[in-house]
């Protein structure tokens, strides 16, 4: 136990000492810290922002937490009846709400962003837009070629044979 004791000195008690200790500062990280005593809290608590900031704080958190996690439990129950991919399905439905909201949003802007993989990836489908149709009708057109020529020779063969499907790609 030792290691973990240490780890929740280190991060957890002395971070929530060394605050705390803040709290009772005038502090700017560049001079050193003068002993106010508690003139923060006087000055925060006679702030007429505070209290609509601590109610609009502990409401968007109470809805944020209450609405997710029944919005996840819902499907994850209705999923729970479900036999096979059962794990795949729960963890699909409720692994968003267990991931923070600021974490999806940073990933979401990383991929939507001007350079993101998401738009990199929307301009070059529109850029080479009608070679990809191109290539898709020449594909098609192949594969139905070879496969109606080979049941016309009472071939049994299936539209998506293994062969067709390479001969159909080189020639597209």
């Amino acid at each position: 136990m030792a290691p973990f004791l240490i780890l929740l000195a280190v991060f957890f008690f002395y971070a929530a000492a060394r605050s705390a200790w803040f709290s009772l500062t005038d502090y700017d990280l560049f001079s050193p810290p003068q002993f106010v005593g508690l003139a923060n809290y006087i000055a925060l608590l006679s702030d007429p922002l505070f209290a609509n900031a601590l109610v609009n704080s502990v409401s968007f958190a109470v809805l944020v937490t209450t609405t997710q996690t029944v919005l996840s439990m819902l499907p994850a129950v209705f999923l729970n009846r479900i036999a096979h991919a059962q794990g795949l399905a729960r963890t699909v439905f409720y692994f968003p709400s267990i991931v923070s909201s600021t974490v999806m949003t940073l990933i979401f802007l990383w991929l939507f962003q001007r350079q993101g993989i998401a738009t990199g990836v929307t301009n070059w489908l529109f850029n080479h837009g009608a070679l990809i149709v191109t290539f898709l009708a020449v594909f098609l057109a192949v594969q139905a070629a070879l496969v109606l020529n080979a049941r016309r020779k009472n071939d049994d063969v299936r539209p998506a044979d293994p062969f067709f499907l390479l001969f159909s790609i080189a020639a597209g």
